[in-house]
């Protein structure tokens, strides 16, 4: 991505803390005060908004890849890894939003850090699995740094 001189941050700390309330618990480490710290804010072109990614690595275990399958797809795994990664978000966010900004966990409405994560869309799953497999995710964002490096290149 740096050669391709794609904007990105890795660890993108600090995206989310401004929505906890700041008169919570003053004993919350740093590191839980940023309630969701995501691998990746990425923004392909100056004119498109940054995506969130997650990156993930899978063995080939029993979760992934079940044994009682006729015929494992080799993709089956990574897509399966894949498909939970954003919901994994939203479930962070609304825990945090239930712990730190008082969130009634029965409301229909999303709290202040769930609304800023939908503000990024769906968060993108860069998975690889362990005979090199990768999610659609991860091919469209090698796609796209191709592209943009043969454009600035």
């Amino acid at each position: 991505m740096s050669w391709a001189k794609m904007e990105y941050t890795c660890d993108v700390y600090g995206l989310f803390a401004a929505y906890i309330n700041q008169g919570a618990d003053t004993g919350i480490s740093a590191r839980k005060r940023q309630s969701i710290i995501p691998d990746f804010a990425i923004s392909s072109a100056a004119d498109r908004p940054r995506s969130l990614g997650e990156l993930k690595f899978i063995g080939h275990s029993k979760t992934f890849f079940p044994s009682d399958k006729k015929e494992n797809d080799r993709y089956s795994g990574v897509g399966k890894r894949a498909g939970t990664v954003n919901s994994d978000y939203l479930r962070k966010a609304r825990r945090a939003d239930i712990e730190y900004n008082g969130h009634d966990r029965d409301s229909p409405l999303d709290g202040p850090i769930a609304r800023r994560l939908k503000e990024y869309g769906r968060v993108k799953a860069f998975v690889v699995g362990p005979r090199a497999e990768m999610s659609s995710d991860l091919h469209s964002l090698i796609n796209c740094i191709s592209e943009r490096a043969a454009e600035v290149r």
